[in-house]
């Protein structure tokens, strides 16, 4: 009896950490929304047509652009505005920064909390708290400011993901 009450226990622990593995794999950033990394911008599809990305001014490391008519509600959430982030070398889609109102900042933080688990990374500069997470290839920096307002930075580095992709799968030798 004892050794079969032990079996059971055994079997179910099994399958318990298994499924944990499986849910560490479905969180695999693949990109934002419908938006996969390292599509080109003239290669974006909103409702099967070329999307209407609109560049804005915000020379930093990228080409920044809004969506007009976006839906800004994540979760509870209501964003004051998405911009998606295009290399300056190929046009490719790397990054989404999403910024909302300093009243929302704890609900973001629950929600990536949530989805991610705790944060990795935490550090205070300036005038706000900053909190990241890691998921394989891309890192999410949740910048929550004294004043006014949050950044939800999700950026990729897909072309690393890539390059390892092709490296560890060569058939040449």
């Amino acid at each position: 009896m004892n050794m079969r009450y032990l079996l059971t226990l055994l079997i179910a622990t099994s399958i318990c950490f298994s499924s944990f593995a499986q849910k560490e794999i479905d969180y695999k950033i693949k990109g934002f929304r419908d938006f996969i990394w390292g599509t080109e911008l003239s290669e974006m599809v909103v409702d099967n047509e070329q999307a209407n990305f609109i560049k804005i001014d915000k020379e930093k490391d990228g080409e920044y652009y809004v969506l007009p008519n976006e839906n800004l509600l994540i979760g509870n959430v209501l964003l004051t505005s998405i911009e998606y982030v295009f290399s300056k070398k190929d046009d490719r889609f790397y990054k989404v920064v999403l910024s909302g109102k300093k009243e929302d900042a704890e609900q973001m933080n629950f929600i990536v909390d949530f989805k991610y688990g705790d944060n990795v990374n935490e550090d205070s500069k300036d005038d706000k708290i900053i909190k990241q997470w890691i998921v394989e290839n891309v890192i999410i920096t949740m910048k929550d400011y004294t004043f006014n307002k949050f950044e939800l930075v999700i950026e990729s580095d897909w072309e690393a993901a890539e390059a390892y992709r092709k490296n560890t799968n060569v058939a040449d030798f």
